[in-house]
């Protein structure tokens, strides 16, 4: 197992780990974290082997591109016609492929989980009582761009493994028994932030919606009960 000397954490609490390169976020243990929950267990190793598993593919690929030898275009003799396809009009939605349980917003007519629009319910209806978020807020972690918590070379499974699931727990407790008064907090650094980087994962990375309804049922109780 590779050592964790020389690593270090970046502002959100994550670090590279040196085996499968891949960002995790090791919470308020530190880098200790990463040898105790990561390094050499199965979603390290399965990562890693991925990883040289792509990069052997792509470098045969390399190889087989310049040994093959390459085709003299022919002319063709036919004469070309004109076909005319009735096609409609693609929007950038169809392109995409969201995971089930997703409706259109009645305003925007965008796409999104129904999870994503009552979260997004609860917090435009939060009572005036409610504080703004400060800089030492738990979800102030959540503020910016959620692309900062994505691995782009991990599917859906692996990054809820190694990322979120951590991330959440962290954050939001690890069980009923949390309470959510000093958690709930308004602005784009609080629970708006926290209702975007839910969005993001759902509707452009694929995770699973019935993931982050286990992470996110005792805090949805708690806002529902304000």
């Amino acid at each position: 197992m590779a050592p964790t000397s020389g690593l270090v954490l970046d502002a959100d609490g994550c670090a590279i780990c040196p085996e499968c390169k891949i960002r995790v976020h090791c919470g308020n243990v530190g880098l200790s974290n990463l040898t105790i929950r990561h390094m050499g267990l199965k979603i390290c190793r399965k990562t890693k082997a991925k990883r040289d598993k792509d990069s052997k593919k792509k470098n045969s690929s390399i190889l087989n591109f310049f040994k093959q030898p390459k085709a003299v275009p022919v002319p063709s003799q036919a004469i070309p016609t004109t076909t005319v396809h009735n096609r409609q009009p693609t929007s950038e939605a169809s392109l995409t492929s969201f995971p089930p349980d997703i409706h259109m917003t009645p305003l925007s007519g965008e796409p999104v989980s129904k999870l994503i629009a009552k979260l997004q319910t609860l917090i435009t209806n939060l009572p005036e009582s409610v504080p703004e978020v400060s800089a030492d807020d738990p979800l102030a972690i959540f503020k910016g761009d959620p692309k900062k918590f994505d691995v782009p070379s991990q599917d859906a499974e692996e990054l809820w493994e190694t990322m979120l699931n951590g991330l959440l727990k962290s954050m939001l407790g690890w069980g009923v028994d949390q309470s959510m008064d000093g958690i709930i907090r308004r602005g784009q650094k609080g629970l708006d932030g926290l209702a975007n980087f839910v969005e993001y994962f759902i509707m452009k990375r694929g995770v699973s919606k019935a993931l982050f309804e286990g992470k996110l049922s005792h805090l949805l109780e708690a806002l529902e009960n304000l």
